[in-house]
């Protein structure tokens, strides 16, 4: 899936990969933004596919969550070093 990873509402898209390379038994690997994630996690008790996963580099910890709803992911990434939230969408890559 391709994630629009853009800083505003009005910035241009900033285009980055999210790939799934294993599920099973509500664990999730695979990578974001060109990074392998940790602790993937994967719901599906609500009606929707849930998930959520941690990321690292040098700044710290980023901890991600969404869901998958018509075949568009939506989530959010939050960095407590850095102080931000970003919410962002994707879809899967043509």
């Amino acid at each position: 899936m391709e994630i629009d990873l853009k800083p505003s509402p009005e910035a241009a898209s900033y285009l980055k990969e999210f790939r799934i390379s294993k599920y099973e038994e509500g664990i999730l690997s695979g990578s974001f933004y060109d990074t392998p994630f940790k602790n993937g996690r994967i719901n599906t008790a609500w009606g929707k596919v849930h998930f959520a996963f941690t990321t690292a580099d040098n700044s710290g910890t980023y901890y991600h969550s969404g869901y998958l709803e018509n075949n568009k992911l939506f989530g959010n990434s939050f960095s407590p070093a850095r102080g931000f939230i970003m919410p962002w969408s994707g879809v899967k890559k043509k």
